[in-house]
Order: structure tokens, then sequence, then C-alpha cells
């Protein structure tokens, strides 16, 4: 079987741009049934702005994750923002769409694959974080998000924001906290190989990955 010609550097970009919009889909619609669920939207359908401390008072939910909550759906668009009162409006029309056609939106979502909900809604409620382990294939996933990111966005920014002549010129040691798998460092240590990067993250089976990574790296592989 002959091998199509690899696609030019522009349908490459146009690839990636349709895939990651697919990633964000995703994850936005996984967020807003979080929120749904727990509580964190219905607030808004009496059409007020709110602050995140709002927010947390009238859901019970905790305030650094109706904060996280609604900087994740503004920047999908579903609500808007006045950025010094830092207040957030539900988009109008939203509420008719999630009371009318998408009515069991939650639902649909748990049916299609969400199976951590459950346990995002509790902890949202109790205001506390999740491990790693709550989540299937955390790994895998933030492995492939960081490969993209670090390709497409990390060492050229580097050069945007005039950090890498000090790292071209080696010596520097970088600390990253919440490495992941290393996919960001081995960037990075290729694009400056005269510095030192160094990684920490809490969980034991990214690091572990992430140490591997490093080692295939090394060896060639």
């Amino acid at each position: 079987m002959t091998k199509p010609a690899a696609a030019d550097e522009a349908q490459q970009q146009k690839a990636m741009g349709l895939l990651m919009g697919n990633l964000n889909g995703a994850t936005q619609t996984q967020v807003l049934s979080v929120g749904l669920k727990a509580g964190m939207v219905q607030p808004f359908y009496d059409g007020n702005a709110r602050t995140a401390a709002e927010l947390a008072a009238d859901s019970g939910c905790g305030a650094r994750h109706c904060r996280e909550f609604l900087l994740a759906l503004a920047a999908g668009g579903l609500f808007t923002t006045d950025a010094a009162a830092e207040k957030f409006t539900l988009l109008p029309g939203v509420r008719d769409m999630l009371e009318g056609p998408l009515h069991g939106f939650t639902e649909l979502v748990a049916a299609n694959g969400g199976t951590t909900i459950d346990a995002v809604v509790a902890s949202t409620k109790k205001g506390v974080g999740l491990g790693y382990d709550v989540y299937p294939n955390f790994s895998e996933h933030m492995g492939m998000v960081s490969r993209l990111d670090a390709a497409t966005k990390h060492v050229p920014r580097m050069h945007e924001c005039g950090v890498a002549p000090l790292l071209e010129a080696g010596g520097a040691r970088v600390a990253e906290l919440g490495c992941g798998v290393g996919q960001r460092h081995l960037a990075l240590a290729s694009a400056f190989p005269k510095c030192t990067f160094v990684g920490y993250d809490l969980n034991a089976e990214s690091i572990a990955r992430a140490n591997a990574a490093v080692a295939a790296a090394a060896s060639g592989g």
C-alpha cells in the first residue's frame, strides 16, 4: 500500500486547530455538566451578575471551585465577564436551551462517558480536591495535551517573552511544579540543552512516566 504524502504545515495547523477545538469542546461539556449537577449554573437564571464568592454563597460550593468553573466557561463563551468587578453573567439564551431542548443535559453527558462527574460534584460541594486516580487515563490525556502545547506554545513563548537568550546562554536551573509526564521538560530541554530542568508532581505514576520518557530520550529511544 502506498503511503500518502505528509500534509504540509498549513494543513497540519488546520488539523491541529480542529482537533484541539473538539478537545476543548468536550472539556467544556464536562465542566458545564458538573456545574449543573452542583448547582453552580442555576443561580444565574435570574439574569444577575455574580462574583465567584457570591456564587459560592448561593450554591454552597467551594469559592475556589466556583472561580475555576466560571473562568472555564467564560473562556468557552457561556459566561460574559466584567473584569473590573470580577463578575460573571450567564450568556442570554443558555437557560432557555438547558431548560428546553437540552433538558437532561447532565444525564446525556454521564451516559457518554462522564464517569467522574459525581465525584467532581461531591468535591466541589465540599470545596476539596480530587486525586489523579479518580480520572481514567489522566496521565495519558495530560501527556498528549502537554506534548502538543510544548511544540506549539511553550518553546515559541520562550522566544516571544525574551527568556530564550537566558536559556540559550546556559547554566540555569528551571523548575516546573505540576510537571505531569514530563513532555514540556523534554521539549524545553531539547530546545535549551545547556540548562537543567527539574519537575515536581504529586502523582507518582506521572513522575514514573516522566522519568521513563527522559531515559528513553537520553538513549535515543
